[in-house]
């Protein structure tokens, strides 16, 4: 498995782990494309802090991402206000995601690096058919 492999296999696990932080079983997950941007727009946030050393640089590269990419500008305090809210409440996606993304620079074996963190993460157990196609 290479680095960007265990990225993609990694995201999805951040999703259902952060689906689960918000209480959204498996079948409403899947039911819902509007519950899903809304997931995946906290998996960008997650990454971003994870990315980050500081919140304000996180909250700096989404403002970069969600205007070369979305064509529009968000006001920053919002911006500063949803990064603060993901910091709150996705305490160990962001870790799982900062574990990932300083092994790779330390240049851990991929394999290490998904076996810890995929056993790390809580995933509510009606995600147990969609985590198993990610594995």
């Amino acid at each position: 498995m290479s680095k960007d492999e265990l990225l993609e296999k990694l995201k999805p696990l951040l999703r259902f782990s952060i689906a689960t932080t918000l209480k959204i079983k498996a079948s409403d997950y899947s039911a819902s494309t509007d519950t899903q941007n809304a997931v995946n727009n906290c998996l960008t946030v997650v990454m971003a802090i994870g990315y980050n050393e500081a919140l304000y640089e996180a909250v700096d590269d989404l403002s970069e991402y969600y205007s070369a990419f979305l064509g529009s500008a968000f006001d920053r305090h919002k911006l500063e206000a949803e990064v603060q809210r993901c910091y709150d409440t996705f305490r160990p996606e962001i870790a799982a995601f900062t574990y990932m993304h300083k092994m790779n620079q330390l240049n851990v074996a991929p394999k290490d690096i998904w076996n810890f963190v995929s056993a790390d993460l809580e995933i509510d157990e009606s995600y147990d058919a969609l985590r198993s196609e990610c594995q």
